[in-house]
């Protein structure tokens, strides 16, 4: 009986071994598999997102006398500013293809690159949150701004940096918010409404303001497609053919295009062709883009017929126009509760308008003919 035990524990010993054995084979058999997610390096010179160098205080400009001392003035103050957040917008481009390459290498971005690349979705209005889709969709549309269009649009947005929001606001673009206190109310503000005139620490975080809704909002999808256009032919992108681009930024639709051109013609603020070929070249790739109809009478025209009692508009007139401010402020600021559709209710001051033709270089005393731009902060066109 005993032997037969023993024989019994030395098979079960055995039995134990040889499991034994199999086990570890089967372990050693197992392919390695990483404990430590791979080492992600963040990419380097990573463009800031706060706000801009402030730049020079805007210059007392109503003290200029003189008409084209008052312009040239104008324009040179804002050169090195315009060409600041170009230089921005480079920068950010740059980095987008950065962070496009370190993606195809490592897989992912580090932790620090998705935190920045998140917040310049959010800025420009990019609704992913697929790191490869926001790079994508930001290079598409974000570009730079022609300096003839930048001038052009200040210089009638803030009636050559005279009037009262560009003094009190450093606001040149006329750009509302809608949280009380975030700016200067109207003074003929309709009782219902809640806008004011965004206020700004510096004319140049106005002007970086103004940059990225052109490049972010449906209301300017046609400004963007006509700069991509250019660039896919390898032409000029010139403040003339993306002005029309800009038919929503005003009520005066068309009429308003039609300004910003002139006032690039008339001030030499770029090259001018005198057959261009957005008005005579209907097989260029880009002219169906460019074409802008005014199918309603300019309510500032009408008023300055009715004041010089003449349809004859000439050059002098014109230019007289042009060096007006245009009474009322754009809405270039986002309102995340309204709608996703552009729409612009007008009513013309007659009486404020007739006065600043009058005195031509007139400060804006707070009376605005009003506009609204419904904006939104959903997903937009590119």
């Amino acid at each position: 009986m005993t032997h037969m035990r023993r024989n019994s524990y030395l098979v079960l010993l055995g039995l134990l071994l040889g499991l034994g054995g199999c086990q570890q084979q089967d372990a050693e058999s197992q392919p390695n598999t990483p404990t430590a997610s791979p080492k992600l390096d963040p990419a380097e010179g990573t463009p800031s997102l706060e706000l801009p160098k402030p730049g020079a205080a805007l210059k007392d400009f109503a003290s200029i006398t003189d008409v084209g001392t008052k312009k040239r003035a104008f324009f040179d103050y804002l050169e090195p500013q315009i060409d600041q957040e170009n230089r921005h917008i480079d920068n950010l481009k740059a980095h987008f293809s950065a962070l496009q390459n370190r993606l195809e290498q490592q897989g992912q971005l580090h932790s620090m690159d998705l935190t920045w690349l998140n917040r310049v979705a959010r800025r420009y209005r990019v609704d992913t949150e697929d790191p490869a889709q926001q790079l994508e969709t930001l290079n598409l549309k974000l570009g730079r701004i022609p300096p003839a269009l930048v001038k052009a649009q200040a210089a009638n947005e803030s009636a050559w940096g005279t009037s009262r929001f560009a003094r009190e606001a450093n606001n040149l673009f006329g750009q509302w918010c809608f949280t009380p206190g975030c700016g200067i109310a109207p003074l003929q503000r309709a009782p219902d409404d809640t806008h004011e005139v965004q206020s700004f620490p510096s004319v140049a975080a106005g002007l970086r303001s103004y940059f990225v809704n052109l490049n972010s909002h449906q209301g300017y999808t046609r400004l963007r497609q006509i700069r991509r256009c250019l660039q896919t032919s390898k032409q000029a992108h010139t403040g003339r053919a993306l002005a029309a681009g800009l038919v929503n930024y005003s009520a005066r639709g068309g009429h308003y295009v039609d300004e910003l051109q002139a006032m690039i013609r008339i001030n030499t603020l770029e090259p001018w062709e005198p057959s261009w070929w957005g008005e005579s070249n209907p097989d260029h790739p880009c002219y169906s883009l460019v074409q802008v109809q005014a199918d309603h009478p300019d309510p500032v025209k009408v008023v300055a017929l009715a004041e010089t009692e003449t349809e004859t508009e000439t050059e002098t007139e014109t230019e007289t126009m042009l060096l007006l401010t245009e009474l009322e402020p754009r809405v270039i600021a986002a309102s995340a509760a309204q709608t996703s559709s552009v729409s612009v209710t007008q009513s013309v001051n007659a009486s404020a308008a007739q006065a600043s033709i009058k005195a031509v270089l007139a400060v804006d005393s707070g009376q605005p003919e009003q506009q609204t731009e419904m904006l939104t902060d959903v997903a937009t066109p590119i």
